[in-house]
């Protein structure tokens, strides 16, 4: 399999699993899906997911998903949230991989307002950041210095794999599963997450009670659709936490697994 387009999978399961966990997050919690500040759930501590990607079976990379915190821009309020990703074992050794993104989501609207990629790629460095102006529907890209770089116009109001995976948190997906339109990969896809039922499953931690979810998205910018079956099941506990996720591909199957949670208070 290309190497870089191994590694651009196993970046969309890692994006699917935190949208697993945290769909099914906001489902399962038995607080109210806002506090009293009016700051979602998950903004009240301090959290941090750590996953285990594997490919046939074989440990592949890591992802570690960690909300930093509110911060401003101006009067604008946001939530920080940071992503970092790499390879480890026989994928490192072909392509070595520590990339950094940091996301900052409106507090009101939860939409992105900028990303900033620091990407470490077998010795090669890039970096950019990423501007969403949401009534127009265009995202601009800087440098780090400031210095403009492109643009490319999207749809208004459009999520990227991250945001759209916190905001979903916000929402009960049994009464208010809402449709929504999220940029990734240079493409626009329509998102629906589908809530299946229960099951036991077993991994290498033990055995679990669980509930199971398939996230589906629909390519809607004329492009050609390409199919990821991907299934997470995640502890029935009240806690939401994802235990498994499976994205079955033409050469194999990607597995994430849960291997740290942590969750402090500020």
């Amino acid at each position: 399999m290309e190497k870089k387009r191994f590694f651009t999978v196993l970046s969309l399961v890692a994006a699917f699993v935190l949208t697993a966990a945290v769909a099914v997050g906001g489902l399962l919690d038995n607080d109210p899906f806002l506090n009293e500040s009016g700051a979602p759930v998950w903004a009240r501590d301090l959290e941090t997911l750590v996953y285990r990607v594997s490919f046939f079976g074989i440990p592949a990379g890591y992802a570690e998903f960690q909300y930093v915190g509110e911060e401003k821009e101006g009067e604008r309020r946001l939530y920080h949230i940071r992503l970092r990703a790499w390879t480890t074992g026989l994928v490192k050794f072909f392509k070595e991989i520590h990339d950094v993104f940091d996301f900052y989501i409106d507090a009101e609207s939860l939409l992105p307002h900028k990303v900033v990629e620091r990407k470490r790629e077998s010795g090669k460095v890039k970096e950019k950041v990423s501007v969403y102006d949401q009534e127009k529907g265009v995202i601009t890209y800087y440098s780090l210095d400031g210095k403009k770089i492109g643009e490319r116009k999207v749809v208004p109001h459009v999520f990227e794999s991250v945001s759209v995976a916190y905001f979903l948190r916000t929402k009960d997906l049994l009464f208010d599963a809402p449709e929504v339109i999220v940029y990734g990969g240079k493409k626009l896809f329509k998102l629906r997450i589908q809530v299946e039922g229960k099951e036991r499953v077993k991994t290498e931690a033990g055995v679990f009670d669980t509930i199971k979810i398939k996230p589906d998205m629909e390519r809607i910018d004329g492009g050609t659709s390409k199919k990821y079956d991907v299934t997470a099941w995640t502890l029935d506990d009240g806690s939401g936490i994802p235990v498994l996720v499976h994205a079955s591909l033409k050469v194999g199957t990607l597995t994430g697994e849960l291997v740290s949670f942590i969750r402090g208070d500020k």
